[in-house]
């Protein structure tokens, strides 16, 4: 998924955004992700997804950075996580 817009300073993470779109839509509920919780998440008139309101408040996300994504784990060095996003 193609993050579009993100917003984050020190320990807060305001938005990650991605598009949305059937394509990406189709990847969350895949992942596991309801219908409710997309629509939740749904922002800009709709036409964007906020994926931090989705890891942070259904997938048990601790923290996000730009170039690795989002994470569960505290204590996980960046530079051995999978790059997500």
């Amino acid at each position: 998924m193609k993050i579009v817009d993100w917003s984050c300073l020190g320990e807060e993470c305001e938005y990650v955004l991605t598009e949305n779109s059937e394509d990406n839509h189709g990847e969350l509920i895949a992942a596991g992700f309801s219908e409710e919780q997309i629509q939740e998440a749904e922002c800009c008139d709709m036409e964007e997804i906020d994926l931090a309101t989705i890891a942070f408040n259904h997938a048990g996300a601790k923290w996000f950075h730009s170039q690795v994504g989002f994470s569960d784990d505290l204590n996980i060095p960046m530079k051995r996580l999978p790059i997500t996003i």
